[in-house]
Formats: C-alpha cells, sequence, structure tokens
C-alpha cells in the first residue's frame, strides 16, 4: 500500500512538473479591467459559499466538549 501512495506521489509530482514547465513558458495574458473584476468577483463568491456560518449553539457545544474532555483528563492523572 505504501509504494501505491508513493508511485500516485510520483505520478502526480512528475504532472505538476510538466504543469511548471508548460506555465513558465508561456506569456502572461494581459486581462482587461472587467475580466480582472470577475475574476475577484468569483473567487470571493466561491470562498464564501465554502464558509459554514457558526451558530451559537455549535459553539457551546464544543465549549462543553472541551469542558468534559477536561474533566476526564483530569481524572487520568
Amino acid at each position: 500500500m505504501i509504494a501505491t501512495r508513493h508511485e500516485e506521489f510520483s505520478e502526480r509530482q512528475a504532472q505538476w512538473d510538466a504543469f511548471n514547465q508548460w506555465q513558465s513558458g508561456r506569456e502572461p495574458e494581459p486581462l482587461s479591467l472587467e475580466e480582472r473584476l470577475a475574476w475577484y468577483v468569483a473567487a470571493f463568491d466561491f470562498t464564501f459559499g465554502l464558509l459554514k456560518p457558526v451558530s451559537v449553539n455549535d459553539i457551546e457545544a464544543k465549549v462543553q466538549f472541551i469542558r468534559h474532555v477536561r474533566e476526564r483528563l483530569a481524572h487520568v492523572k
């Protein structure tokens, strides 16, 4: 299994090397102001869509969990 992971890593590294070589040989394409703005808006929308809103109940549950774990660890010592 480890050999397979190493082979997968080597294959992926070869892909990245080929991509980096291809990209470094290209001239940068000029983007208009509208295209740049559209790119930033799309990136913002994408990242904003990934963020999950955290409720007060979620935070309270995590705090209670940490307190419970600390109480258990105190008894282990």
